[in-house]
């Protein structure tokens, strides 16, 4: 399609189209459809290929047409590459807006009530899928016409190009139509497989017997990725010797709430996934320092996590992770996750020490009141500055025992600089300091310059420290604080000043009551009309109140 129009020498219809498309890139979908009915040319440009991919529509709580805009997008020239249905009624819309988006690539469901027909005639409309999602959704057998699932599934329909198929908190009673969808996928097509399971134990060997199992046997040659929750002991050498076939090509495990999972099975996933790049463990509670051990020993290891393992929080500071992991391990390592981990500042310097090459650490211990504190101090703070220098993800959230020293190495009483600085980072792009209830924003303060920082989460942000942010930190999406003082003062001047800014969130709001809060959120929604506040707290602490900033500014 020819984009090349002639242009008016003034006026907006004198910008080139590389110009205009850039803009409407940063559009959502109602805006551009608005846009698609005012000119010929930016019908045109919509169409282009730049427009057409990464483009994401989330139906969210649209349960009648007169609700939505989507009996419009159906006539609309824009074409969704990302569908997500999240509580709401697809049959009124469904099959009709994803037949007028024919190249739809992923599809989500997420906490629908659906009957059986409907879903399969959804997806016969959508050929060319890659990607199939469905998160929490319930399935209507009284309201499910049987003769028509049959006959859709007679009509030889498949889902040929389906890369990637996530079951996500799934129960016994969804099981039979989500196996029926898993039989429109290709033998060995699949490359990515996740099932997680609600909680229930006697419905559990159920699903992994009639669901997780039959998958896994007809897609075991393809599969790249897998994770699976709270198989049994009874399917665990079926679901291992299906895995096998096709250990070469197996990227990434993840086992997840498995209690049944044990050190002989992490010591046969050593022995016979040799080419395994990413391994997640959580909620596996049996485990000792004979799986630390083991999980050294894998050769191309490029990310770990290690999440709620109770077995090895309690052999990590007697030799789990330093004389296990750490001793083993290659230096390929570029991702290290460990959760709810009771580690010490002497493991986490050996950890710096032995990983020089890390993009991504994370250490997250429980925030709770009356629980033993993270034993992670400074010192491991400095080690962790001086020695991992190309992080880009730092998340030590929960980490109560930090203090600005640690992460300035400017001790005031002295006024002196006797460590190293954050500020030697210079690849750094997130920062969670949430929950470090020593550290203020001195260290923003202090000579502070991460010109890449996105994401920065911290316990004590300033009007004086957000002035900084502002001037040094031009490509900040997210911003997070928890201080009761300069509120106000800080989300106007975050929003007005940070161009990229998607989500603000703050756990206080300095109010005398929910009335004058409330009142203080309409004066911004009046400001900025592109802000939208979700409010889901009080004065009296309910969690957070989250902005999130729809449109680009002016």
């Amino acid at each position: 399609m020819d984009f090349s129009f002639v242009k008016n020498e003034t006026g907006f219809d004198s910008l080139p189209t590389e110009i205009i498309i850039k803009i409407f890139q940063n559009l959502d979908h109602y805006d551009l459809l608005s846009i698609s009915r005012v000119c010929r040319r930016f019908l045109c440009i919509l169409q282009h290929p730049k427009l057409l991919s990464e483009t994401l529509l989330k139906i969210n709580n649209i349960t009648t047409i007169e609700q939505s805009p989507e009996n419009v997008l159906v006539k609309s020239s824009r074409q969704f590459i990302n569908i997500h249905f999240e509580n709401s009624n697809i049959k009124l819309f469904g099959s009709l807006l994803l037949r007028s988006h024919l190249q739809l690539q992923s599809l989500t469901f997420e906490s629908l009530e659906l009957a059986e027909n409907e879903i399969f005639i959804i997806l016969r409309e959508t050929i060319n899928l890659i990607e199939l999602k469905i998160i929490k959704c319930t399935f209507k057998e009284d309201e499910c016409d049987i003769t028509s699932v049959t006959n859709i599934i007679d009509e030889n329909i498949m889902l040929p190009n389906l890369k990637i198929l996530r079951y996500i908190d799934i129960s016994n009673a969804s099981r039979s139509i989500l196996f029926k969808i898993a039989t429109l996928i290709p033998k060995n097509n699949l490359k990515v497989f996740e099932v997680t399971v609600l909680k229930s134990t006697e419905e559990v060997v159920v699903i992994c017997c009639n669901l997780i199992l039959p998958i896994l046997q007809n897609q075991c040659l393809s599969l790249q990725h897998v994770k699976i929750s709270n198989f049994q002991n009874c399917c665990k050498p079926k679901i291992f010797n299906c895995l096998k076939k096709n250990s070469k090509n197996l990227a990434l495990l993840s086992i997840v709430q498995t209690n049944s999972f044990s050190d002989a099975d992490v010591v046969f996933i050593k022995e016979n996934f040799r080419y395994l790049r990413s391994f997640e463990l959580r909620s596996c509670h049996n485990l000792t320092n004979v799986s630390a051990i083991a999980i050294g020993e894998l050769p191309l290891l490029e990310e770990l996590k290690i999440s709620e393992c109770s077995g090895i929080i309690t052999g990590i500071n007697s030799g789990g992770i330093k004389n296990g992991i750490l001793k083993n391990i290659n230096l390929k390592l570029r991702k290290l996750h460990m959760i709810f981990l009771d580690i010490n500042t002497d493991c986490m310097i050996k950890i710096s020490e032995h990983l020089p090459n890390l993009k991504e650490l994370i250490y997250r211990y429980p925030i709770v009141t009356g629980r033993i504190q993270c034993r992670i101090t400074d010192y491991a703070l400095q080690a962790i500055l001086k020695n991992l220098t190309a992080l880009e993800v730092l998340d030590l959230c929960g980490c109560s025992w930090l203090t600005d020293f640690g992460i300035t190495g400017y001790e005031e009483e002295t006024e002196r600089q006797d460590g190293v600085s954050i500020n030697r980072l210079t690849n750094l792009q997130v920062l969670n300091l949430i929950g470090c209830s020593n550290i203020t924003d001195h260290f923003i303060l202090h000579d502070f310059n991460l010109e890449k920082l996105k994401v920065i989460r911290i316990p004590e942000l300033s009007l004086a420290g957000t002035k900084v942010l502002i001037k040094k930190c031009k490509f900040i999406e997210e911003l997070e604080f928890q201080n009761d003082f300069d509120t106000e003062e800080i989300l106007y001047l975050s929003i007005k000043h940070f161009p990229r800014l998607r989500v603000i969130k703050f756990s206080r709001f300095c109010s005398s009551s929910n009335k004058l809060m409330d009142a203080k959120i309409q004066r911004f929604n009046k400001i900025f009309g592109y802000v939208g506040f979700d409010c889901s707290c009080t004065i009296c602490n309910r969690v957070k109140l989250l902005a999130d900033v729809f449109r680009n500014r002016n």
